[in-house]
């Protein structure tokens, strides 16, 4: 399953919402992976801090 946050807007969510949801699929077992796309990696961040073992963020290098 891929899900796909997107807004040209800043600060309607994406990050908060993207965060929850893949945490609470990784609490239950599911095997997930978030790409941090946004130049602020904001879940790149929250990512270094949580202990979940199913749960991997990852932020794509800049060129």
């Amino acid at each position: 399953m891929i899900i796909a946050f997107a807004s040209s807007k800043g600060g309607v969510g994406k990050s908060t919402i993207c965060a929850a949801i893949a945490a609470r699929l990784a609490q239950g077992g599911a095997k997930v992976i978030v790409l941090d796309l946004d130049h602020n990696r904001t879940l790149e961040r929250w990512g270094r801090k949580t202990k979940i073992p199913t749960l991997a963020v990852l932020a794509i290098e800049r060129d």
